[in-house]
C-alpha cells in the first residue's frame, strides 16, 4: 500500500510514532529536552508529512506504520484447569459449613466424577471392551 504524504493519519499512528520515539529516548539517541519536543509534535501532527521531519535524523527515517493484526494460533491443547483460589476458597467453605458425615458423600462422588470424566481409576477396560461383539 502506497502511503501519500498528504493522507491524514489518526490516533493510532501518533501512538506508533510515540512509541518509536520512547524507543529512540530510551536508547539515547534523543535527549530528554528533544523527545518532550518532538513528542508534542507527534500528538499534534494530522498527516503523516508532518511525522516524516521527527524521524529524519534517526536511523528508522520512517515512522512505524499500521501493520495489520493476526490472531496467534494455539500450536498445543490444553486439558482442563481449574483456578486455584476459587478451590481454596471452596474446600474452606465446605470445611466450615458442611458436616463430616457429607464430606465422605462428597469424597465417594468425587471420585466417581473424576473416573467417568476423565478415565482416573479402573482396572483399564472400559465399559465398551467389556461387551461381547455382535
Amino acid at each position: 500500500m502506497n502511503i501519500k504524504p498528504e493522507m491524514r493519519i489518526g490516533d493510532q499512528e501518533r501512538a506508533a510514532a510515540a512509541s518509536a520515539l520512547g524507543e529512540h529516548y530510551a536508547t539515547g539517541r534523543l535527549t530528554r529536552e528533544e523527545y518532550d519536543e518532538r513528542s508534542e509534535l507527534v500528538w499534534g501532527a494530522t498527516t503523516h508529512s508532518d511525522l516524516r521531519p521527527l524521524f529524519a535524523d534517526l536511523p528508522s527515517s520512517q515512522p512505524p506504520r499500521r501493520t495489520s493484526v493476526t490472531t496467534p494460533t494455539p500450536t498445543t491443547r490444553r486439558g482442563f484447569r481449574m483456578p486455584l483460589l476459587p478451590l481454596i476458597a471452596l474446600v474452606i467453605f465446605l470445611v466450615v459449613v458442611v458436616p463430616f458425615p457429607v464430606w465422605i458423600l462428597i469424597g465417594v462422588m468425587a471420585f466417581m466424577f473424576m473416573r467417568g470424566a476423565f478415565g482416573f481409576g479402573g482396572c483399564g477396560r472400559s465399559y465398551k471392551s467389556s461387551r461381547p461383539p455382535r
